[in-house]
């Protein structure tokens, strides 16, 4: 039998403008599918803040994928 394990990573946008009116966009890409072991690189650099503003990119995921339900991550 084969085990499978499946990574969750949430890319998170946030803004740095203090006058933004409009939510920054996290464009990861499309979503992949990968086995363990299996290097991923992970490009951010499709996102952006549509009122110009300084943008940081943090990403979050799940390191036990039996918690891959849960809501909140854990910094990678």
């Amino acid at each position: 039998m084969r085990n499978s394990h499946l990574l969750v990573i949430t890319l998170l946008l946030a803004s740095c403008s203090l006058a933004t009116k409009v939510p920054p966009v996290a464009n990861a890409g499309p979503d992949v599918t990968i086995h363990v072991g299996q290097p991923i690189l992970l490009d951010g650099s499709l996102s952006y803040d549509p009122d110009g503003g300084d943008s940081q990119l943090r990403l979050v995921g799940r390191r036990d994928p039996r918690r891959a339900g849960e809501r909140r991550g854990e910094m990678l």
